[in-house]
């Protein structure tokens, strides 16, 4: 079911389990330059975001890593989370996760030696919760 709501997962890395029923997998995206590695100039729908320019270079990527969380039970509520450089996504001078799902608005941020392990955590809880919701 995910495979088919999200195409864009990076091919030969497998699912991995933080917790009973709670996956991610690793996605590709344009602010870690994953189709300037495939050798691409335009990416999903034209856009030319994160591809190799018309000389073959690109920019540096933004992103180490772009992850979507989801239940196996309930695949269709994804939670987005990105490990992002300093002064990458966001003016920001340190290495910091971002989530996009943990919170009724915008965006969350977590930082710090412990980042990760605070970041899964959250997404536990919510995906937990919805989950819930859903067999109500």
């Amino acid at each position: 079911m995910a495979e088919k709501r999200y195409p864009e997962f990076i091919p030969c890395m497998c699912e991995r389990e933080i917790e009973k029923d709670i996956v991610f997998r690793e996605i590709k995206s344009w602010h870690r330059l994953s189709y300037a590695g495939e050798g691409l100039k335009f990416g999903p729908g034209g856009d030319r975001s994160g591809c190799i320019c018309d000389d073959g270079k690109c920019f540096p990527p933004l992103t180490v890593c772009h992850r979507v969380y989801y239940h196996k039970k309930n695949p269709k509520f994804m939670i987005s989370a990105f490990l992002s450089y300093p002064n990458g996504m966001a003016d920001i001078n340190e290495y910091f996760w971002e989530t996009r799902g943990t919170k009724k608005s915008d965006v969350e941020r977590f930082f710090g030696k412990n980042a990760e392990r605070k970041m899964e955590k959250k997404i536990i809880r919510v995906l937990k919760k919805e989950f819930e919701k859903r067999i109500r």
